[in-house]
């Protein structure tokens, strides 16, 4: 499914809601969709913090400051290196993803 289509659906709903729809049912099923993104992201975040972890240890150095030392250049262009930064990128797109779902 299109991401189109998605927000179409999504601009219905509120469309109705606007316009007063209260309906018990879609309040639980969106409460429910939300708990389930929430769980899912959690999970992931829990898969890749052990997988950064890991690059933690075999190189004393946290994620945060390899990633800044690797975008200024500091760092060799090791294999290792690169699948560390698209690590630290993806675990923090999760992070913001669901940062809005908890607001």
């Amino acid at each position: 499914m299109s991401n189109s289509s998605v927000l179409d659906k999504i601009q219905k709903l509120e469309k109705l809601v606007e316009n007063g729809e209260r309906d018990n049912v879609v309040v639980q099923t969106l409460d429910k969709l939300i708990f389930y993104e929430k769980l899912k992201y959690q999970q992931e975040l829990k898969t890749l913090m052990k997988k950064l972890r890991r690059y933690e240890n075999k190189y004393q150095l946290k994620s945060p400051e390899f990633a800044r030392r690797f975008q200024s250049g500091e760092l060799k262009d090791e294999a290792d290196y690169f699948e560390w930064q698209a690590l630290w990128r993806i675990y923090n797109r999760l992070n913001e993803r669901l940062e809005i779902l908890k607001q």
